[in-house]
């Protein structure tokens, strides 16, 4: 097959999760012998020599964390939301020169989300979006006459080809905003990659060790951990200790920790790199993972697991819906409350942490590898695939089109700034 595939970012550029599985993703379709090329955005690195990999997509600038204006971030949330004629145009020159066989999306937010999934069904491209963010909540959350035009006039724009969930609880989110995600939806988990030696794992002494990986801030729990934290102290544990690394303001969780005097008990750190992550689970004992119900699925769930790093997760995120408490993961009510309760029983000799080790590490080294997600969306992809044909007037006509509706949206988002 000859596979286009869009994201915002892609490594050595990536926020998360997202970025780096559809780089997973891409590489084990190219080993599989698929033509696959990656349409994306310029790395700051500058100049990265990637094969196959295009970095002519503009992204809209949403994504530094300053306070613009109101009218630049109206135009911002334009470009990055709705349309940016510059992508169309691009991706529309590309599949003419390339001829693939199906296009597979992935994170679009900053791209112009509205106006690529469009134009595709505009010119008969056919499309499956991998979605791992709410993306199309975002897309719906812009208030500008031509997202009426692009949405078309039954709100099918999302409808035209299949989507790649990987929860029912980010699809429930989309609904939430009013968006009409269509009856193409394929949920698939997402996955580990890692499958090291679990005889490498220290072993467990008399302290219990916590571990949390990821972006530090109260949308994923870091407070929580740190009041549980107080909370056994002040039951009289302890015999445990609790490192988080990431991004985030980790010097104020740190000054958190001193002023509640769990410093000796709670170490925060900052960011650890891709190849630093996997030891530090098999060093620790659980994992925690407080996040917030909207958590779609996070990838650190499973490579824990896969480490025999016991989750303990948000009973209602998105993870929660692929693993059944007790017998992979140890689920919690989100509460600092829940989480001392949970983690009191393991000290306590109340939770069979040794079983659920096992049991966790099987399910994530078998359900929830690369190789079996991979399998399915290869078939997907295979099904969703349609002969390439080109049409030189209907492509000249939806560039035209589509640069007369950036325009139209870019006039009238300025003109409700104004008016605001």
């Amino acid at each position: 097959m000859r596979i286009l595939v869009v994201s915002n970012f892609y490594p050595p550029e990536f926020f998360g999760g997202y970025e780096l599985g559809c780089c997973e993703i891409v590489n084990g379709l190219r080993r599989n012998n698929h033509d696959v090329i990656v349409c994306t955005t310029p790395s700051h690195l500058g100049f990265v020599n990637q094969p196959k990999t295009l970095r002519y997509l503009e992204l809209a600038d949403i994504y530094r964390p300053v306070v613009m204006r109101s009218d630049c971030q109206s135009l911002a949330d334009i470009k990055a939301r709705l349309i940016n004629y510059h992508n169309i145009s691009v991706l529309l020159d590309i599949a003419a020169h390339f001829q693939p066989d199906v296009v597979y999306l992935w994170n679009l937010l900053g791209l112009g989300v509205a106006g690529i999934v469009s134009v595709l069904n505009h010119v008969g491209l056919p499309w499956v979006w991998h979605l791992m963010d709410r993306v199309p909540a975002a897309v719906s959350e812009l208030r500008n006459p031509g997202l009426e035009i692009l949405m078309d006039s039954d709100g099918g724009l999302f409808t035209r080809g299949t989507i790649v969930a990987v929860s029912n609880t980010l699809i429930e989110e989309c609904k939430s905003f009013g968006v009409n995600l269509g009856d193409q939806i394929v949920f698939l988990p997402t996955w580990t990659s890692r499958t090291g030696d679990l005889a490498a794992r220290s072993q467990r002494g008399k302290t219990l060790r916590c571990l949390y990986v990821g972006t530090l801030g109260e949308h994923k729990g870091t407070g929580f951990i740190l009041e549980a934290a107080r909370l056994l102290i002040r039951q009289q544990y302890r015999d445990f200790s609790i490192d988080l690394h990431g991004l985030g303001d980790c010097d104020s969780y740190r000054s958190k920790a001193l002023q509640n005097n769990i410093d000796a008990f709670v170490r925060v750190h900052g960011p650890a790199s891709q190849e630093e992550v996997y030891p530090l689970y098999l060093e620790h004992d659980v994992f925690l993972f407080p996040t917030s119900p909207r958590e779609p699925n996070a990838f650190a769930v499973y490579e824990a697991a896969s480490a025999g790093c016991v989750p303990l997760i948000s009973r209602i995120c998105g993870n929660a819906e692929w693993l059944v408490d007790n017998v992979h993961v140890i689920k919690i009510d989100r509460s600092a409350e829940g989480l001392a309760q949970a983690l009191g029983a393991v000290l306590d000799g109340q939770i069979d942490l040794e079983g659920l080790r096992r049991r966790g590490s099987w399910a994530a080294r078998t359900s929830f590898t690369l190789s079996s997600v991979l399998g399915k969306i290869q078939e997907l992809l295979e099904r969703s695939a349609r002969p390439f044909v080109y049409d030189d007037s209907r492509w000249q006509s939806a560039k035209i089109t589509y640069n007369l509706l950036e325009k139209v949206a870019i006039q009238q988002g300025f003109h409700a700034a104004s008016e605001a």
